[in-house]
């Protein structure tokens, strides 16, 4: 078990921070994407985030690292929202980037946290 609390790993401050903007960004989004687009990528963010917390309430670093996957496939699933969204014009180059950015950022440090977890299995 992981014995840090969830606030203090840095993947779980990043992908929380991430999950914030795209709330905030998605607010610009057409009301007819309330129930489709809008609310998958905010579904998809904050599942990052609500991984991380789950599996590190978990009792061996074998359940956390699962869950650590399973937000790295969320996180996947982001990027590939992020680009659609930009793709159709709801979100402009700048707030794209930030978000991309953000997410790559708590990608990264999400990977990191894993392979530490697989390494004291």
């Amino acid at each position: 078990m992981n014995e840090q609390p969830y606030h203090q790993l840095l993947a779980w401050k990043e992908a929380n921070a991430f999950a914030i903007e795209v709330y905030r960004k998605t607010i610009l989004f057409p009301k007819h994407e309330v129930y489709g687009l809008t609310s998958q990528l905010r579904r998809a963010a904050l599942s990052i985030s609500t991984n991380i917390v789950e599996g590190q309430a978990k009792l061996s670093p074998k359940d956390f690292v699962r869950y650590l996957n399973i937000a790295e496939g969320s996180s996947k699933e982001s990027a590939h929202l992020l680009e659609f969204s930009f793709s159709i014009g709801y979100l402009d180059q700048e707030s794209y980037q930030i978000l991309e950015d953000m997410r790559s950022k708590a990608d990264y440090l999400l990977k990191r946290l894993r392979k530490s977890q697989q390494s004291s299995e």
